[in-house]
């Protein structure tokens, strides 16, 4: 696994590092909104004599990030970023707009086939930074879904929207005190 390290507002796009090779794509147009839901499971206890139940804190359940990345064959990214050098996609006039939904989609297939025994069935860490809110953000991809917008006389897609939901992939667990004290210090 590669270490990588952030430094908050380093970059003006949205991003996406691979944890384990450190290859990253910043996104072509930043999202306008993005949606973080979190939430908390609580036991209801009956207490005879008092005016309400008593809650106790169960599991907490994943932490959902998604947004929409709008794709254009116009202002669209044109490389990936390896180590100190620039690779060009296949495209070097305009850009593929498959290529970049490819590249995507790619986090909702694993390499291997965990019911057969194979190894690599997990799916690939991305690190997801966007601002100084999300900054290295370790995540697996729950969905990509892509709508087509528009198309060239070839019937290439030269537009389109591609829905990202990421699920949060802890190391360990998160306490309460450990967000309030991240503050402006660092996103959590």
């Amino acid at each position: 696994m590669s270490e990588t390290t952030f430094t908050p507002n380093s970059f003006n796009k949205g991003r996406f590092t691979i944890e384990s090779s450190g290859d990253s794509r910043a996104f072509s147009l930043n999202p306008n909104d993005i949606k973080d839901t979190k939430g908390m499971g609580y036991a209801s206890f009956d207490v005879p004599g008092i005016s309400h139940p008593i809650l106790q804190a169960g599991s907490g359940s994943e932490r959902v990030i998604s947004f929409t990345l709008r794709l254009d064959g116009d202002v669209g990214y044109r490389g990936i970023r390896r180590a100190q050098r620039r690779v060009r996609t296949r495209n070097l006039v305009g850009h593929s707009v498959i290529d970049e939904i490819l590249w995507y989609r790619q986090f909702v297939y694993t390499e291997g086939n965990a019911r057969l025994g194979l190894p690599g069935a997990q799916p690939e860490v991305i690190l997801f930074s966007f601002g100084t809110l999300y900054q290295g953000t370790r995540c697996v991809m729950r969905r990509c879904d892509y709508a087509g917008l528009q198309w060239s006389s070839t019937l290439e897609p030269t537009r389109g929207d591609l829905t990202i939901e990421l699920v949060e992939k802890i190391l360990s667990t998160v306490l309460r005190s450990s967000i309030w004290a991240a503050g402006t210090n660092q996103g959590f």
